[in-house]
C-alpha cells in the first residue's frame, strides 16, 4: 500500500474467471477424482457452527435452517477433535473462484501435533473430500481423494467440476479419523442467463495486529452474498508490534512468527495464523472467495524487482523472498492457477476473469508482480511520465485490452476489475491548501512530502496509478475508444474499477481530461464535454489496517506531541458526526479532485456491492463501538464492536456518473 510518504519507512514499533480458467499442475490443485469415497468413511458427521454471534439478516428461513444445521454438526465435529488430542482442520475450509461448473475447495490437514505450517514436519496423508446439495449431506453430487504432503505445507485444493450454475452446495473434508468444518458455497450463473443481480461484499487491508476482524465476522452472518471479493492485503508482513494501535499491535494481537516473516516457512506461518483467526475462518466457510494480492502479501510498495520494505543482502534476495510469499499464497489461498505467461516479473500468473451470466464479468488484475519501480516522489515527473513504465507487464496488457475489446462483442451489462490500486486521479496543490490552511498544508508536507511552496498539483500516492500515466493512459484510452486503440471510435461503457490498498474509501468519476473538468468545475458549468467520464471507481476501506488520520500521530510526522484526533466521534446515539478538531481533508480532496464524489478517510468495515442491470450500487458498513469513549475512538481493538451504514454511491447504467445517497439495500 502507498502510505504516506514517513510511513514508507518501517513503521515505528508500538510502545506498549471466464469458463476458459484453467486449473494448474496437481502439485498445486487435486484433480477431482472419480473414485467414490466408501460411504462407511462418512459417517453422519462433521463441521462447525458457521455463523458468528450477530446475523444481519438471521431472521430469515433459510439462514436460520443453515445455522441449525450446523449447530448439530458442529457438536460432534468438536467431541471428535477432542479426542483425537489435536484438531486436522484447526485452519478452517474455504472455497473460491467460482464458475458456472465448478469451483476450488480447500484446507488444511495437520497430520501431527507436531506437523505445524512451515514446519516441513509431517507424513504424507490420505484426505478425502465431498461435495453436496445439503448440509447434512444426504444429497451428495462429488466426492474424492487426495494426498497432500509437507510439498505444499499438507495444503489441500480441489477444483470440483460438474457441478450446476448458480447453486448452493456444501462441502467438507475426512482424515484421520475426523472431519473438517462444513463449508457452504455457491457457484456463479451461467454465461447465457440473465441474473436480476449480483451482490456481493469488497474488503481489503486486514492487518492481523491492528485489530479484530470485526468486519469479516459481520459478513459471515450475511445471508445475501453471492462471493466476497477480496481486493489486497490478505496478510501482513511486519514483525510483532511493528504497525498497529500502540499498545494493542503485538500484545493483544501478536504477529506469529515474531520477526518479519521472509521465508517460506515464514509465509506459510502467518497464512496459518490468518486462517486461525475464528472470524475469518467463519467468513470463508459462509461464503466464496475471488482475491488477488497487493504489496503485503509480499512486503510494502513491492514491485517486480523490489519493495520498499525489503532490504537486499541483509533480507536475501528479492525473488527468493517474492517467489516464497507467491507459493505461500497460492498454498494456502483458494484460487486458481493460470497458464504461466512467462512475462518478466512472473513468478505465478493470477490475473483471470470470472463472468456472472450477462450482468457482469469482473476482470482481477495484478498490479505488483510486473510493474516497474515507483516514482521517487510526488514530483518526479520523468518517472511518472516515464514511456518505458508499465504497471501490468506487457502480457498482462494484451490480456487486459483483449478482455475490454472482446466484452463489445459479448452480451455484457457490466465490466469490473478487481483493482488493487487506485486508478482515479488524486492531487493536491499544497500552496493553494496552505493558503487555506497552514495546518493541513503542514501535515500533507509532513506525510507525503511535499512542500507547503509547491504550487503545482501533484498526484497523492505515486505507489496508485497516479505514478504511471503512460500504462493508465493506454487502459483508459481503450475504454475511451481512442485513436490508436482496437476498438478506436467504439468507447465501451459501464466501467467500474473496485479498489483497496488505501485504507479509506472513495468514489470516483474517473475524468476523460481532469484539467477540463476542474476547470469547468471551478467556472460553475456544466457542459458534458468537459465533464466527460469514462468510468467509475469505488473504493473500500482497511478491515483494520491504519487509516490517514491513524497515521498522523506523533511517530508517523515527527510530532511526538500531537495526539490522534478522530475525524468523526460517536453522537452517543450509535451515529458518529464530525469532529471539529480535525483537519478539513476530505473537503480539500474533493474541492481539488471534483471527480471525486464521496471519500471517508476516518472508518473501518467493509462495502457490499450490488449490481443489477440498471445501476450498480455499493453500500458502505463501518466499525462502531459505544462500548466506552476509548473504544469509539478506535472501535478495530473493541473485541464486541459491530458496523453501522454509512452510506451509499450509486453509478447509473450507461452514465459513467456518481450518485451519493442514504438509502441502503434491502433484502434480496
Amino acid at each position: 500500500m502507498g502510505k504516506p510518504r514517513t510511513s514508507q519507512l518501517r513503521p515505528a514499533r508500538a510502545v506498549v474467471a471466464s469458463s476458459s480458467s484453467t486449473p494448474g499442475p496437481a502439485s498445486e490443485v487435486a484433480a477431482v477424482s472419480p473414485t467414490p469415497v466408501p460411504e462407511e468413511n462418512f459417517v453422519q458427521a462433521g463441521g462447525e457452527r458457521l455463523l458468528p454471534r450477530r446475523a444481519f439478516l438471521a431472521t430469515t428461513a433459510k439462514t436460520a435452517a443453515f445455522l441449525a444445521a450446523f449447530q448439530v454438526l458442529g457438536g460432534r465435529q468438536e467431541a471428535r477433535a477432542q479426542a483425537g488430542g489435536f484438531d486436522p482442520f484447526c485452519y478452517g475450509v474455504a472455497s473460491g473462484d467460482p464458475l458456472p461448473d465448478r469451483i476450488i475447495i480447500w484446507t488444511r490437514v495437520t497430520p501431527a501435533a507436531n506437523a505445524l505450517p512451515g514446519s516441513g514436519l509431517g507424513a504424507a496423508t490420505r484426505c478425502a473430500w465431498e461435495v453436496a446439495r445439503d448440509a447434512a449431506f444426504k444429497q451428495k453430487v462429488r466426492s474424492g481423494l487426495v494426498t497432500t504432503r509437507a510439498a505444499t505445507d499438507h495444503t489441500v485444493k480441489v477444483d470440483v467440476a460438474g457441478l450446476q450454475p448458480a447453486t448452493a452446495y456444501y462441502y467438507r473434508f475426512y482424515a484421520l479419523g475426523a472431519y473438517s468444518p462444513v463449508g457452504r458455497m455457491l457457484t456463479a450463473q451461467a454465461a447465457g442467463s440473465s441474473p436480476a443481480g449480483v451482490r456481493f461484499a469488497a474488503v481489503s487491508c486486514s492487518n492481523y495486529e491492528a485489530g479484530y476482524f470485526t468486519a469479516y465476522r459481520e459478513l459471515a452472518g450475511r445471508d445475501d452474498l453471492d462471493f466476497i471479493l477480496h481486493l489486497g492485503d490478505y496478510i501482513y508482513e511486519y514483525a510483532q508490534g511493528a504497525y498497529g494501535p500502540p499498545g494493542f499491535a503485538g500484545v493483544a494481537r501478536a504477529h506469529q512468527p515474531a520477526t518479519e516473516i521472509l521465508s517460506l516457512a515464514d509465509y506459510r506461518q502467518r497464512h496459518a495464523q490468518y486462517k486461525a483467526d475464528p472470524d475469518l475462518r467463519a467468513l470463508h466457510e459462509r461464503h466464496p472467495f475471488i482475491a488477488t494480492w497487493d504489496d503485503h502479501e509480499t512486503a510494502n510498495n513491492a514491485w517486480r524487482d523490489g519493495a520498499e520494505n525489503h532490504t537486499p543482502g541483509t533480507e536475501g534476495a528479492w525473488s527468493a523472498r517474492k517467489a516464497a510469499g507467491i507459493q505461500a499464497y497460492f498454498e494456502w489461498m483458494p484460487v486458481r492457477v493460470q497458464a504461466a505467461t512467462g512475462d518478466v516479473g512472473e513468478v505465478r500468473r493470477i490475473y483471470r476473469s470470472f463472468r456472472f451470466g450477462r450482468l457482469m464479468e469482473l476482470n482481477m488484475l495484478d498490479l505488483r508482480s510486473y510493474r516497474t519501480v515507483q516514482p521517487g516522489a510526488s514530483d518526479d515527473v520523468a518517472t511518472i511520465n516515464s514511456p518505458t513504465a508499465t504497471m501490468l507487464g506487457a502480457a498482462q496488457t494484451a490480456w487486459t485490452v483483449g478482455q475490454l475489446v472482446a466484452s463489445l462483442s459479448v452480451p455484457t451489462t457490466w465490466r469490473f476489475f478487481g483493482n488493487s490500486v487506485q486508478i482515479a486521479p488524486v492531487q493536491v496543490n499544497n500552496a493553494l491548501v496552505n493558503s487555506i490552511d497552514p495546518n493541513a498544508a503542514g501535515l500533507i508536507q509532513g506525510l507525503y512530502g511535499i512542500s507547503v511552496t509547491d504550487n503545482n498539483f501533484r498526484p497523492l500516492n505515486v505507489d496508485s496509478w497516479d505514478g504511471y500515466n503512460i500504462p493508465r493512459n493506454t487502459v483508459l484510452g481503450v475504454i475511451a475508444g481512442a485513436p490508436g486503440a482496437p476498438n478506436a471510435g467504439t468507447p465501451i461503457p459501464n466501467c467500474v474499477f473496485l479498489t483497496g490498498d488505501i485504507h479509506s474509501s472513495f468514489a470516483s468519476e474517473i475524468p476523460a481530461n481532469p484539467v477540463a473538468y476542474g476547470a469547468e468545475v471551478q467556472a460553475g458549468g456544466t457542459n458534458p464535454a468537459a465533464l466527460a467520464s469514462l468510468g467509475v471507481e469505488f473504493v473500500c476501506t482497511s478491515v483494520t489496517s491504519d487509516n490517514v488520520n491513524e497515521l498522523i500521530s506523533g511517530a508517523a510526522i515527527g510530532a511526538p506531541s500531537l495526539p490522534y484526533v478522530p475525524e468523526r466521534i460517536s453522537d452517543g446515539m450509535g451515529g458518529y458526526v464530525r469532529n471539529p478538531a480535525t483537519p478539513p481533508f476530505e473537503g480539500l480532496i474533493t474541492s481539488l479532485n471534483p471527480w471525486i464524489k464521496d471519500v471517508n478517510l476516518d472508518f473501518h468495515g467493509f462495502s457490499i456491492v450490488d449490481v443489477t442491470s440498471a445501476r450498480t450500487q455499493v453500500d458502505h458498513w463501518v466499525l462502531r463501538s459505544d462500548a466506552n469513549a476509548f473504544f469509539a475512538a478506535d472501535p478495530r481493538i473493541d473485541p464486541n464492536a459491530d458496523v453501522v451504514y454509512r452510506n451509499s454511491v450509486q453509478t447509473a447504467v450507461n452514465t459513467q456518473k456518481i450518485t451519493v445517497g442514504t438509502m441502503p439495500l434491502g433484502p434480496r
